[in-house]
């Protein structure tokens, strides 16, 4: 196997398992559901930093991250990156806690067509004709989510989609690995939270009331928080995001799961008709990716015959 496929093998795993915890976290910010979401934000973030600072320490690497976080293009990339997860932060908590995974699921699922639509028009990655008709099918299954959207909270959906749409282009655009990255995006917003702190706009009473357990539970959503992000940076950094935004549809599709399962929200006939769709927009992804590799892997055993002779 050569580098770009053990590259694009690193995307696909990364993308899979950011995106499937990713969907599964809703049950466990669920269990947060005592804690206001400004300040359960807020914690989140500061115990993101202090998960990333200590990965940064011991791979000796803080130096360089700080370093580079000090050009103005990249503090620039960075600060807009971090106010894009924030509120992408924002809107996931506060759905996950009131029973709204039905809207949070539909933010993931209109996400990945603004990021198709990003690459192809900011980084001029080309559509092929399979994806084309994918892109075409999921648009079909988004307008027929949509018309519906009088029984949803808009807000929830649009919110997350609008964010996590910019959040991917503009990680494409910088240039730090997965860990500083994120590093540096948590800083910026933990600098905001302090400051927001000192002005007494957020509090930090939580952990005086809280039984044990719930505190144990709340110093986890550290680790819990950087998982799925630094397997999705990860992934984007090794995958077209016209091929990336594919793979965001696991997230949605778990996130109705959970609705049905776990929230007991209805799905209606039009909603499990547009999953159909979907899944089938993502077969189509899938089965090209396949034959392309399968294609490669052929012309390098044509190449490689030849000079054993």
């Amino acid at each position: 196997m050569n580098d770009h496929e053990n590259t694009t093998s690193k995307g696909i795993f990364s993308a899979t398992f950011a995106y499937f915890f990713w969907g599964v976290s809703a049950l466990y910010w669920r269990l947060l559901g005592a804690v206001s979401a400004p300040e359960l934000l807020a914690y989140r973030i500061l115990l993101s930093l202090i998960v990333l600072l200590a990965i940064l320490l011991l791979a000796g690497n803080l130096g360089s991250t700080i370093r580079e976080a000090a050009v103005p293009r990249n503090a620039l990339i960075y600060s807009l990156s971090g106010i894009s997860i924030a509120v992408n932060w924002s809107a996931f908590i506060w759905g996950s806690i009131h029973g709204q995974v039905v809207e949070t699921g539909l933010g993931y699922l209109i996400a990945p067509l603004l990021s198709v639509a990003c690459g192809t028009i900011f980084l001029r990655e080309r559509l092929t004709r399979a994806k084309s008709v994918a892109v075409l099918i999921m648009i079909a299954a988004v307008f027929l989510l949509i018309i519906r959207s009088a029984e949803l909270n808009v807000w929830v959906y649009a919110a997350i989609a609008l964010s996590f749409g910019c959040y991917s282009i503009l990680r494409k655009l910088g240039p730090l690995g997965a860990v500083p990255g994120l590093a540096v995006e948590t800083a910026v917003l933990a600098a905001a939270i302090l400051i927001a702190s000192s002005l007494g706009l957020i509090s930090f009473s939580y952990p005086l009331t809280a039984p044990n357990g719930q505190v144990a539970i709340l110093l986890a959503c550290g680790v819990v928080s950087i998982i799925p992000l630094w397997l999705f940076s990860v992934a984007n950094r090794a995958l077209p995001l016209s091929t990336l935004g594919f793979f965001q549809y696991i997230l949605p599709t778990t996130q109705f799961i959970l609705a049905v399962t776990f929230y007991k929200q209805v799905l209606s006939t039009n909603t499990v008709a547009s999953l159909v769709l979907i899944w089938v927009a993502l077969g189509i992804v899938l089965i090209e990716a396949a034959r392309t590799h399968r294609r490669r892997s052929s012309s390098l055993a044509g190449v490689a015959v030849p000079s054993e002779v």
